[in-house]
């Protein structure tokens, strides 16, 4: 951005982390993208280490330029998420404990995703909100196929739903039978 001072969007790769930085109005906001991340003992910490940079960038954007940006939306997207085998007690004591929030549906306000299986490709349904119309159907024959095709699509508004989707699909190319919501 500072580069170009009129973009509305960078990008950084650090080689196990790229960092997209996009302004939208008054906001800067920021998605990772991370090689991969322990859920359970430092989540937490990563958020914070990001969150700390877009503090960086939107301090060192309001200096250089005499603006008032603020920090937006940060969004950690994990290419894998790992949790340790000496913690998986501890992971499912944190389940038991938080079950009722799991289980909370949220809609997203730009619709939401069917995922099926069709063969060996698998079939991603994207529908709008309140009248669940098909919107736009995919088809993809592999994970990474379907990372590149929607990670810069605008048909989430909420990060949680894009890692929903995220955690949908690839079970969807792992298992043969596979079934939305069923685990």
């Amino acid at each position: 951005m500072r580069i170009n001072p009129y973009s509305v969007g960078a990008v950084y790769y650090g080689g196990d982390y790229l960092v997209q930085g996009v302004i939208s109005g008054d906001y800067y906001n920021q998605l990772v993208y991370l090689r991969s991340v322990d859920v359970l003992n430092d989540w937490c910490r990563q958020l914070y280490r990001w969150w700390s940079l877009a503090k960086r960038v939107v301090e060192a954007l309001n200096g250089e330029f005499n603006a008032w940006y603020s920090v937006g939306s940060i969004a950690l997207i994990p290419f894998s998420a790992r949790i340790y085998a000496r913690d998986i007690s501890r992971a499912e004591e944190f389940v038991k404990r938080n079950s009722g929030v799991f289980m909370e549906f949220v809609e997203d306000p730009r619709g939401n995703f069917l995922v099926m299986r069709e063969g060996d490709s698998v079939v991603v349904e994207h529908r709008l909100p309140i009248t669940n119309a098909l919107h736009r159907r995919f088809s993809f024959k592999s994970l990474e196929e379907a990372y590149n095709v929607l990670k810069n699509s605008n048909h989430f508004t909420n990060y949680s739903h894009a890692m929903y989707l995220g955690k949908e699909l690839a079970r969807a190319f792992l298992l043969r039978d596979y079934e939305q919501d069923k685990l």
